[in-house]
């Protein structure tokens, strides 16, 4: 599956982050652990992961990652983090973009389109 990371220097919240993907049409799964939310429109569709702290996350970011997420915020310490699954079919390209043009615009998000190719 392709995948778009999106990353902020401030600091957010798994609820605000559940909040705006409502906003967006989107449902969030509950799970055991952070679960994930799910959109799907016009036979596509996207699922979506928040990192709310990139530097202790459970993911673990390699150094290199962490640098190359700063570099991408213009020097500043990257605080949380969306990962934006691509489903296959080809409305499903519309559908993430539309939900990365909302996070650059609300939150000051740096996106990063290279997982998705």
């Amino acid at each position: 599956m392709r995948t778009v990371r999106i990353v902020f220097p401030t600091s957010r919240t798994p609820d605000e982050f559940v909040k705006l993907f409502r906003d967006y049409g989107g449902r969030w799964i509950d799970e055991p652990g952070p679960g994930y939310g799910v959109l799907e429109k016009d036979g596509g569709a996207v699922y979506a992961s928040f990192v709310p702290d990139v530097k202790n996350s459970i993911e673990r970011y390699s150094n290199d990652e962490i640098d190359s997420l700063k570099n991408r915020l213009n020097g500043l310490e990257p605080r949380s983090l969306v990962s934006i699954d691509i489903g296959h079919a080809p409305a499903s390209d519309g559908i993430a973009k539309q939900i990365v043009a909302g996070l650059v615009s609300s939150w000051s998000g740096v996106p990063d389109w290279s997982g998705a190719e």
